[in-house]
């Protein structure tokens, strides 16, 4: 029997310390190990309780919503700071200290979504694609 497996998203853990800003530098390479061309994506990262509840929801994209969830501010972005992306395959996922103090230490869980697409509602033809996931781990100060 073969199988054919569509699922391209990584498991990494992350660990964090309260109160303290966290910088996580990502470099998205495609399967011949070239940088992916993130031109035109939204990129969101979310960290989410174990019944599936939005707890902290960052994006490269302004008046964003994620599960219900607005985003708390524009997180995400190249290695310039700017929040479009572009052909480098690089961003940065910056959770402020402000942000990260929304939550309390404990473990959690996050995904990394790539979407790419047009339109709105039923009409909307969207790609969408988890590329990272795994335990979030928010250590005492």
């Amino acid at each position: 029997m073969a199988t054919i497996n569509t699922d391209i998203a990584k498991k990494i853990d992350i660990i964090a310390r309260e109160n303290n800003s966290t910088l996580i530098n990502i470099d998205i390479k495609d399967k011949d190990g070239n940088a992916f061309d993130l031109t035109g994506y939204t990129v969101d990262f979310v960290i989410y309780n174990d019944d599936d509840g939005v707890l902290l929801y960052l994006t490269n994209s302004t008046g964003a919503f994620y599960g219900g969830a607005i985003a708390g501010f524009a997180g995400i972005t190249r290695t310039d700071g700017q929040l479009q992306l572009d052909d480098s395959g690089k961003l940065i996922i910056n959770i402020e200290s402000n942000e990260i103090s929304k939550l309390n230490p404990g473990n959690y869980k996050h995904r990394l979504v790539l979407k790419k697409g047009v339109g709105i509602g039923f009409l909307a033809q969207i790609t969408e694609k988890t590329w990272m996931y795994g335990k979030f781990k928010l250590n005492k100060d």
